[in-house]
């Protein structure tokens, strides 16, 4: 008797409740879905595998990866350009200056990239350092500077979201102005249902 109770309360939790989102989340998604002009008969029918499938299938709105592994960032980066030069003219303060600006973009991505096997690409702070560490590159003495290669990081470090994610990101999605993510995950068949409101 004690199994059949436990196994009753665990089948009703498992389609009662969405383990991911919440109430205020569950709205959105479920507006989100009802405007996609080719689930409305899946919506009518209650085909909750194929609404499921829906919300998990990539989108056209670009996001921040919440976390992109250092070998992607890595292999993105223009080496070449973050390699110090020697100064092309000038001595004394001027090359000492010189000499610290490249440190400092040196040591900032690799206080960034260094012991980790992933890089927390969904915060602002991180994704301003890595910028900043390989853009305007001193190339010399009288202000020339290069890249280091922040065009091709920052294409590794987003992607498409799902119509989920879609649904609950903010920002504009785009390539140069990628979204920020509130939700990350996929949506289960049960948890459909709740979306659903049934």
């Amino acid at each position: 008797m004690k199994k059949l109770i436990l196994s009753a309360l665990l089948f009703w939790l498992a389609f009662s409740a969405s383990a991911f989102t919440t109430s205020t989340e569950n709205v959105l998604l479920k507006a989100a879905i009802e405007a996609e002009p080719t689930m409305t008969e899946n919506i009518a029918n209650g085909e909750d595998g194929i609404m499921a499938a829906w919300f998990n299938s990539p989108s056209t709105f670009i996001v921040w990866r919440s976390t992109t592994p250092v070998s992607d960032i890595a292999n993105s980066i223009n080496w070449a350009n973050l390699t110090p030069e020697n100064p092309v003219t000038g001595a004394g303060q001027d090359a000492v200056n010189w000499l610290s600006a490249c440190q400092g973009k040196v040591l900032n991505l690799q206080t960034l990239l260094g012991g980790g096997v992933s890089v927390a690409t969904g915060k602002a702070n991180i994704r301003a350092g890595l910028q900043d560490a390989t853009s305007n590159i001193p190339s010399g003495i009288g202000g020339a500077t290069k890249g280091g290669g922040w065009a091709n990081i920052m294409a590794s470090i987003q992607r498409p979201a799902t119509n989920a994610e879609k649904a609950l990101a903010t920002g504009t999605g785009t390539a140069l102005s990628p979204g920020n993510l509130t939700f990350e995950g996929r949506i289960q068949v049960n948890e459909v249902i709740t979306i659903m409101g049934r």
